[in-house]
């Protein structure tokens, strides 16, 4: 904690403006969670390209399938919390745990207004089927199946 204080003393040290949420998120990402996100990003907007050469950074980066998976399954998981509650996002975002705030929070109110209920439903059961079957699976690479499960969510923007 003190060295985060320090960090964010030195990070405002000729600013007169107060330390505002984006400071705080800025200073706390780390590389892993901000290429997390880009991913989740991609995979919402249905950028392909970008989804692909992002999923594979992170797996040469070190991060398990079974890591990203997760990350993915936790965003569409809220997003289908949202979008039973469409004309107020931040109901559901203010019960959230760990709370959600700044440029992560516009992120999620934006993915909601793209995916309906019926898509997010979709999404989670591609995500879980994927998932059973890197578990039960010692032949097949799990990396393929990750990356096949992350194109067909995608591939349900474009629907």
């Amino acid at each position: 904690f003190y060295s985060f204080i320090e960090k964010l003393e030195l990070f405002k040290f000729s600013d007169l403006k107060p330390v505002s949420f984006e400071d705080i998120e800025l200073l706390l990402e780390d590389h892993n969670s901000a290429t997390n996100q880009e991913i989740i990003n991609y995979l919402a907007t249905g950028d392909f390209e970008n989804m692909t050469v992002s999923l594979r950074k992170l797996c040469n980066m070190g991060l398990q399938p079974s890591q990203i998976i997760n990350v993915i399954k936790y965003h569409f998981s809220l997003l289908l919390k949202v979008s039973l509650e469409p004309q107020n996002p931040d109901l559901i975002l203010n019960k959230t745990y760990p709370p959600i705030f700044g440029h992560r929070r516009k992120q999620i109110v934006k993915h909601s207004k793209i995916w309906s209920t019926k898509r997010s439903e979709q999404a989670l059961k591609i995500i879980h089927l994927s998932e059973k079957q890197m578990r039960s699976s010692t032949q097949v690479n799990i990396n393929i199946i990750l990356e096949r499960a992350c194109l067909k969510v995608a591939y349900l923007v474009n629907l």
